[in-house]
């Protein structure tokens, strides 16, 4: 779960990145199509994680070719089960049990705070409007309220469009009236409120990014901008209108909730006199262009979330298994999850979808078989951690190899009955592991089970192994297997 987070985290990176790029391109255009561009890129930052476990990954050849380097794991004891030494010149790396990493928690305490954050601020405006006055409807279903808790208007939406308003709002003169009510009407028709309620979640999500909140600001000040055009485009003169929002601005007085849009921020009033007084192009975006702009983004986002990249060496066309650089063969690390004998194929909750058929070729158990079934990366991150929490895992031993060597795990329960599994991996030039896995059960001393099955995973996939019987019905979980290929680091 740790690694898809990061991994996420790492393309929504990039997705910022590319949004402020955006942004910057079309800089010249009005603020309702900026705003439309910058709210449509933090919006598909809340779709890369559920493109990156739907679409499949596209790997593009961009890394320079590197020699795989030999680099030695740390040993660690066993601690459920004894696990013989590895044959052909293999290593016994360890026996590791998956973990949650630290970062997991800290990004989990940062949303909840953020998100906490923001339900105080839904409970603050809604003690603003319960406390405040009705002055009556303005329109279209939105309701006007006095409150002494606000200085300048604000909009919100509390189940219902609501504009605040200062208690000194009958003191002001109508000019400067019609102006603030015309301002927070556009609000309203633009469903700013909407908009602001999404890019705050996305804050939330992907707090560690800080490209995520400079394009959170963004939309907040380009919302203004968009409502200060739509004032000017009723007729107000730009100079009567920059007048007024310096006066409002002075009666700021503390912050505001952030799901609220309020009419006057100190930090942006500056530079948004300057652009009502300078800006000549303005107008409303046109609904085609913000099905458009949201489209594009949504296909930047999905290709952000699919995108894997590689080494240029491993990318040959597909549809062809051949092992790569014969000279120099591919380290691969195996990392076999065994489950306690109680855990059947009934108490993993999870779906499961067959690799390629089994072929058996032992003939001392023709009753028994071997099946099995691929994993997707979510999973298998649910199923070690189903395991583990039940305290299932008897014990998980890795071992390096080479591709295209035979590696053997032996495990042992008792003196009499144990279980071995010979393994060969070869890794292919498509990306793709060929696994033949032969897999011998011994109970009282002598094989019960001697069969072999041979299929084809991704490089960094798992598979569950698991016995059946001739008519289909489950006799027991063998293990977890994974296949990852080890870089130059010497680390998967």
């Amino acid at each position: 779960m740790s690694e898809f987070v990061c991994d996420v985290y790492l393309r929504s990176v990039v997705l910022g990145l590319i949004g402020l790029g955006i942004l910057w391109a079309v800089r010249r255009k009005s603020a309702s199509f900026q705003h439309a561009v910058a709210v449509a890129t933090v919006s598909a930052a809340l779709f890369v994680p559920v493109f990156r476990l739907v679409l499949p990954a596209q790997r593009l050849a961009v890394l320079p070719s590197k020699s795989v380097g030999v680099s030695v794991l740390q040993i660690v004891e066993p601690r459920a089960a004894s696990v013989g030494s590895a044959v052909a010149g293999n290593r016994l790396v360890g026996l590791v049990e998956p973990e949650a990493s630290p970062w997991l928690f800290v990004w989990a305490a940062g949303c909840a705070l953020i998100i906490c954050r923001y339900g105080f601020g839904v409970v603050t405006l809604g003690k603003w409007i319960r406390a405040g006055r009705t002055t009556g409807p303005a329109g279209s279903g939105v309701l006007l309220v006095k409150s002494g808790f606000v200085t300048v208007p604000l909009t919100a939406w509390l189940g219902r469009h609501v504009i605040l308003l200062p208690a000194g709002w009958d003191a002001w003169s109508t000019r400067k009236r019609e102006f603030a009510l015309c301002h927070e009407l556009a609000h309203i028709r633009r469903l700013d409120g909407l908009t602001q309620a999404v890019v705050q979640l996305t804050c939330a999500v992907f707090w560690p990014n800080p490209f995520i909140w400079v394009l959170c600001r963004r939309c907040r000040y380009l919302a203004e901008r968009a409502a200060d055009d739509a004032v000017i485009e009723s007729g107000a003169a730009p100079s009567d209108y920059a007048q007024d929002l310096l006066e409002i601005a002075r009666e700021i007085k503390a912050a505001t909730p952030d799901l609220s849009v309020c009419m006057a921020q100190s930090l942006d009033v500056a530079r948004r006199i300057k652009m009502i007084l300078i800006t000549t192009k303005r107008g409303k975006v046109r609904f085609t262009t913000i099905v458009w702009t949201a489209v594009a983004l949504m296909s930047l986002a999905a290709s952000v979330g699919c995108v894997e990249l590689q080494q240029a060496s491993s990318a040959l066309p597909a549809g062809k298994h051949q092992p790569i650089n014969q000279a120099e063969p591919a380290q691969i690390m195996l990392a076999m999850y065994m489950p306690s004998p109680d855990v059947t194929l009934q108490k993993i909750e999870l779906r499961l979808a067959k690799t390629t058929s089994p072929k058996p070729t032992g003939e001392l158990a023709p009753s028994i078989r071997p099946v099995v079934f691929e994993l997707s990366k979510k999973a298998v991150e649910a199923l070690s951690a189903q395991w583990k929490k039940a305290g299932k895992i008897a014990s998980a031993p890795r071992i390096r190899t080479l591709s295209g060597m035979p590696a053997t795990i032996n495990v042992s329960r008792n003196a009499a009955d144990s279980q071995s599994y010979h393994v060969t991996p070869t890794y292919n030039s498509d990306g793709a592991m060929s696994i033949d896995l032969e897999i011998e059960i011994r109970r009282q001393g002598q094989t019960t089970v001697s069969q072999e099955v041979n299929f084809v995973i991704r490089a960094g996939g798992s598979v569950v192994v698991a016995l059946e019987n001739t008519k289909g019905e489950p006799a027991g979980v063998l293990g977890m297997l994974t296949a990852t290929l080890i870089g130059d680091s010497g680390r998967p």
